[in-house]
Order: structure tokens, then C-alpha cells, then sequence
């Protein structure tokens, strides 16, 4: 009896961690969206609506959804009256259960298609690489696919004990082998992609030219978005293998907030990059290659941009002196 009240009490403290940690994770998601704004605003709302800014919208906006909903069946007054019925409270678990999982479906195919579509331009449209990174992203689709199907009625309802901490549902004892199967495809697509991403933004640099310095900003976003969507996901495969029941699915609350969170920043920091870069471009010695260049030269401003002074476009071999 003991043992069974203890076990209780444990659940009960897991569960109100669980809470906690889901409330300040978005909390930083709606935090980040604040600070970003300005940047949405001027560099993805007033440029050209390409298949990149749908895929920014939903990756910005739908999970903010899911973040209201999990607020309101976990905190708000009228939940907790209608989650005393033990019918209401399977529906409610159901239904949350399974936007759960089409939240992480979503965002985790937005990412990779992200990601992929970076790798393609940085291995020179290498289609045998996108390829293989894209049947990785499709066998993770399929497998969320099936655990959406599953997950649909079948929550685990935790028991129905009427105090605020036990209010909360999850699926994980129910599916949980399938979700270590879905994260793990996570875990090897992020460490390929991290590899193929600074090996080839490495490879392309070219000190001096300002198309370098998208490179570098490519490459300084991937070792953030590797190192915190790696750990994110590293720590939900040991939770959901090793972890208490109340606090399995924890780190998942916040690969739910980090995962759009950091895609959404490292489009808005290429679009800024890439701005940067339509600046007219300069060719100093420091940066002279008398191997690629026999002859002058002509920059033309990019489009948008104005006219340039002839004398700041026009460049012959006669400014350069030979070492």
C-alpha cells in the first residue's frame, strides 16, 4: 500500500514537472516570435512569395496553435470541470494525443525539408545526395503517418485522481517503440546533415567575396540547429526508453518549441544573409586571384538596388600590381 501511494505521489510530481517544463517552453517560443518579428516582417512578409514562405508560415504558426491547446487542457478552469467525467477526459486525451503527434509530423517534415533543400544547393544540386536525405525524411513520414493513425484513440489516461497535478494525458506507454523508431530516423538525418552541410560550406568559402559570407552563416546555423535538435532528440529516445512514466515524453515538450523555433531563425538569418550579399560586390589585392580573372571586369548592381557609379564597377588589371 505504501509502495502504491508512493508511486502515486511520484506520478503526481512527474506529471506537475512535465507541466511546468511544456509552460516555460512556450514561453520561449512566444518569446522568440516577439524578438523575430521585425525580422519576419521585413525579410519573409515583403519578399517574394515563394514555396519557402508557405513552409516559413507553417512552421512559424501551427505550432503556436498546439501550444494554446496544451495550455488550455492542462491549466484552464473550464477543463477541469468537464476532465472529471471519465469519458470527457478520454475524448480531451485522445484529441490532444493525437495533435500531438501531427505537430511533430509537421514540424519535423518542414525541418528536413528545410534542411534538404539547403543540401541541394550546397552539393551543387548533387541529386544522389538530396536523394538519400529525402528517403530519410520519407521513412520518417511514413512511420509518423502510422503513429498518427494509432495514437488517434488509444491515449493512456493517467489516473483520474482529481487534483490539477495528475491532469494530463499522454500515449507514450502505448506507442512507445514506434516513437523511438520515428526519433532515432530524427537523430541520424540531423548527424548526416550537419556532416554534408559544414563539410561543403567549408569547401565552397571563398575568403573575401561576400558570398562567403552566406556560407559562414549557413554553417554557424547548422552547428546551432545540430546541437540543440540532437540533444533534444537524444535526450527523448533515453527518456522514452528509461524514463518514469510522468516524464517520458518531456523532452518531447520541447523538440515541440526548439524544432520550429530554430528552422524559423535560420530562414530568417539566410533571407538577411542573402540581402547582405545583393550588395554590390568589391574586389580588393587582398582578394585578387590572377588565376580566375584575365581581363576586366564589369558588376552590374542587382535588381532593386540602383545605379552604381561607373568608377565603383569597372575594374581592369591596371589597379592591380603583379607581387
Amino acid at each position: 500500500m505504501a509502495s502504491a501511494l508512493e508511486s502515486i505521489i511520484q506520478l503526481g510530481q512527474d506529471i506537475t514537472t512535465y507541466k511546468l517544463y511544456a509552460l516555460s517552453a512556450g514561453t520561449v517560443l512566444f518569446y522568440d516570435y516577439l524578438l523575430t518579428l521585425p525580422d519576419e516582417v521585413m525579410y519573409v512578409w515583403c519578399e517574394r512569395k515563394s514555396w519557402t514562405f508557405w513552409v516559413f508560415m507553417l512552421n512559424r504558426y501551427f505550432p503556436m496553435t498546439w501550444q494554446f491547446w496544451r495550455f488550455v487542457v492542462s491549466y484552464a478552469p473550464q477543463s477541469r470541470v468537464v476532465m472529471e467525467d471519465t469519458i470527457s477526459i478520454i475524448q480531451i486525451c485522445d484529441r490532444t494525443s493525437f495533435y500531438a503527434i501531427v505537430v511533430l509530423v509537421v514540424c519535423t517534415l518542414l525541418a528536413q525539408t528545410v534542411m534538404t533543400a539547403r543540401i541541394y544547393a550546397l552539393t551543387m544540386k548533387n541529386i544522389p545526395i538530396a536523394t538519400g536525405f529525402a528517403l530519410i525524411t520519407v521513412a520518417q513520414l511514413v512511420f509518423g503517418i502510422y503513429l498518427t493513425i494509432i495514437t488517434a484513440k488509444r491515449a493512456q489516461v493517467l489516473p483520474l485522481i482529481p487534483l490539477d497535478a495528475y491532469r494530463l494525458c499522454t500515449y507514450t506507454q502505448n506507442q512507445k517503440t514506434t516513437e523511438v523508431a520515428y526519433t532515432s530516423l530524427s537523430l541520424l538525418y540531423d548527424a548526416l546533415a550537419f556532416v554534408v552541410i559544414i563539410f561543403q560550406a567549408r569547401r565552397s568559402r571563398m575568403p573575401g567575396l561576400k558570398v562567403s559570407n552566406i556560407l559562414d552563416t549557413i554553417a554557424e546555423d547548422s552547428t546551432r540547429y545540430f546541437i540543440v535538435i540532437f540533444a533534444s532528440h537524444f535526450v527523448l529516445v533515453m527518456t522514452l526508453n528509461f524514463g518514469r512514466v510522468g516524464i517520458q515524453t518531456l523532452p518531447g515538450a520541447g523538440v515541440l518549441v526548439y524544432l520550429p523555433l530554430m528552422i524559423s531563425r535560420i530562414m530568417i538569418s539566410l533571407k538577411k544573409a542573402a540581402d547582405s550579399a545583393r550588395a554590390p560586390w568589391s574586389l580588393t589585392q587582398d582578394t585578387w586571384n590572377d588565376n580566375a580573372v584575365r581581363g576586366g571586369l564589369v558588376f552590374r548592381p542587382p535588381p532593386g538596388r540602383g545605379p552604381i557609379k561607373d568608377e565603383d564597377t569597372e575594374i581592369s588589371l591596371d589597379t592591380f600590381q603583379e607581387p
